[in-house]
């Protein structure tokens, strides 16, 4: 596959399903620079190195919530990456009060539509700058929230005709 742009933001997917995989690389490596690994520790490694904006744990399609070692990772990770993705089996529901895990997160479960993950995507990157923005100075922080919620409204409008 073709390497992406030096200045698409930086994804990073941690999954062991060849299928899984294909569905990553075909979705996301158009929009977004994409490195896959086989372990959670592998992509701390390169979170550390090279930070990455977002980072999808896929959960290999588990049947189980999984959410202690859900939280691990979150706990382990969230220093090296503004947000993180998890990917479950199709039913489960994530019992993670999200104010806890303290970023941006997002759940899919699979199977997923391309546009379901690359919003994902997409909102994790958006909510870290927005949490940033609000740490400005009010004359600074809030034009650019404003902005935002602006563009959202257009962007809404036109998806729903």
């Amino acid at each position: 596959m073709g390497e992406s742009p030096d200045f698409l933001p930086r994804v990073l997917v941690v999954t062991l399903n060849p299928q899984h995989r294909e569905t990553f690389e075909k979705i996301l490596r158009p929009y977004f620079q994409l490195a896959i690994f086989r372990t959670v520790d592998e992509a701390m490694d390169e979170a550390a190195k090279n930070h990455a904006q977002v980072i999808v744990i896929d959960q290999n399609g588990r049947r189980d919530r999984n959410s202690a070692s859900f939280l691990d990772h979150v706990s382990r990770l969230k220093q090296h990456c503004p947000g993180l993705i998890a990917t479950v089996g199709a039913g489960i529901e994530f019992d993670i009060d999200k104010a806890h895990l303290r970023l941006p997160s997002r759940f899919l479960n699979w199977p997923f539509k391309p546009k379901q993950l690359l919003d994902a995507v997409s909102q994790v990157i958006g909510e870290k700058a927005e949490f940033t923005w609000k740490l400005m100075p009010k004359e600074i922080g809030r034009p650019l929230t404003v902005t935002v919620e602006e563009y959202q409204s257009i962007s809404d409008a036109i998806a729903n005709g």
